[in-house]
């Protein structure tokens, strides 16, 4: 098998990289491509303050969930559920820096509905994060790894206060870190700074990559969450890293 890559490899044109190949045996050949999705994560250039003022963010490369290509269950929008931006919607950024990895979200969502303790904060108005730190899952294999990690947060009406929990690996626990969420009108801020020792083995270091998704869930009615808006697969619905994307820690963010 031979493949062609450019002789000095830039991490960003493996983008959208399509990676090509023919296997010969005594009994003929096949040829197969497959193209690459690889996501960036810029440094940042300074610490990032959390206190659910996303300014410091503005200018910077995010990423926007606002139609139903990221809607489930597949039914939300048949039955109404999600009617559209103004019922949920988000735009998030991404960070890194030698100690924290960033996490910051603008969403809209014209209910605002969290009622749980920490444990359960996943069962209202949240966020959902996941990391593939090594970059090993396979979809063969269900279910999360020994070393991958799920975090959920949001803002609990029960505690008058942001919440914080470890869901994966277990034991399940309230993990060290910092999170700051803002509401006002129909927006709800959050920022989040996690520590790379709560992400072990995945460390800060240019050219690291690994797999990411991330999940906002939305609770309109009833006692549990309607529907979510999700980047990719695998966290609600069924834990499958091998669906999330891949990131890769870059030096600068591109200009």
């Amino acid at each position: 098998m031979s493949m062609t890559v450019p002789g000095r490899l830039d991490l960003t044109e493996l983008r959208d990289f399509l990676v090509a190949g023919e296997v010969k045996t005594e009994k003929g050949e096949v040829k197969v491509s497959q193209r690459l999705s690889l996501n960036l994560c810029p440094r940042v250039d300074r610490r990032i303050v959390i206190d659910g003022d996303l300014k410091e963010w503005e200018g910077r490369p995010f990423i926007e969930l606002k139609d139903a290509t990221y809607l489930a269950p597949p039914d939300a929008l048949s039955h109404s559920l999600w009617t559209g931006p103004a019922d949920l919607s988000a735009r998030v950024y991404l960070g890194w820096d030698d100690q924290h990895f960033y996490f910051a979200a603008h969403v809209r969502d014209d209910v605002a509905i969290n009622e749980a303790e920490k444990e359960t904060i996943w069962s209202g108005d949240s966020i959902q994060i996941a990391f593939d730190p090594n970059n090993d899952a396979v979809s063969a294999v269900p279910g999360y790894g020994a070393e991958d990690k799920e975090f959920s947060f949001g803002y609990s009406h029960k505690l008058n206060a942001p919440a914080l929990y470890r869901h994966w690996p277990l034991p399940p626990a309230e993990p060290k870190a910092e999170l700051a969420i803002k509401r006002e009108g129909d927006y709800t801020a959050y920022e989040l700074a996690l520590p790379f020792k709560q992400l072990s083995p995945l460390k800060p270091e240019a050219g690291k990559v690994f797999g990411f998704s991330f999940v906002v869930l939305d609770r309109d009615q009833g006692r549990k969450v309607d529907y979510w808006l999700g980047l990719t697969p695998g966290i609600c619905g069924g834990k499958d890293p091998a669906a999330f994307r891949k990131f890769v820690l870059v030096q600068e963010q591109e200009k």
